[in-house]
């Protein structure tokens, strides 16, 4: 069985809230999956945010990077959101080219973030 790694719904009408999860190709879109590995906000917290249109996204990139070795393939907007971070090579072309994220990492040494704009993903060679 194939694994993909998707988006996951949640939150109410006109407030959603993902998480990224590792799931079987056959499950739901809400169903049964293998393991969270983040989580995606579309919308803006704080007011700071929506004045430089910043999106949420925390990744655990270890567990991302495993999934992706033993055969797992991302959605389209996950790739897209992968790309931005910096785990796949090149994020794929998309209408929105001016797609911006808080990306945090998850770990034990604390969480790092690191945000991915339209002017510095080019210096940053993320696109």
């Amino acid at each position: 069985m194939g694994v993909r790694i998707r988006l996951q719904r949640f939150g109410r009408r006109h407030l959603p809230f993902y998480r990224i999860v590792a799931a079987n190709v056959r499950s739901k879109r809400d169903g049964k999956f293998l393991e969270i590995l983040g989580t995606y906000n579309p919308l803006y917290v704080t007011e700071e945010e929506a004045k430089k249109r910043l999106k949420r996204v925390e990744l655990n990139f270890e567990r991302i990077k495993y999934w992706v070795s033993v055969g797992a393939t991302p959605s389209d907007t996950v790739a897209r959101i992968l790309g931005y971070a910096g785990l796949l090579p090149e994020a794929p072309q998309w209408k929105d080219r001016y797609f911006r994220a808080s990306i945090s990492q998850g770990g034990d040494e604390g969480e790092t973030v690191r945000n991915v704009t339209a002017d510095n993903r080019r210096d940053s060679g993320l696109m």
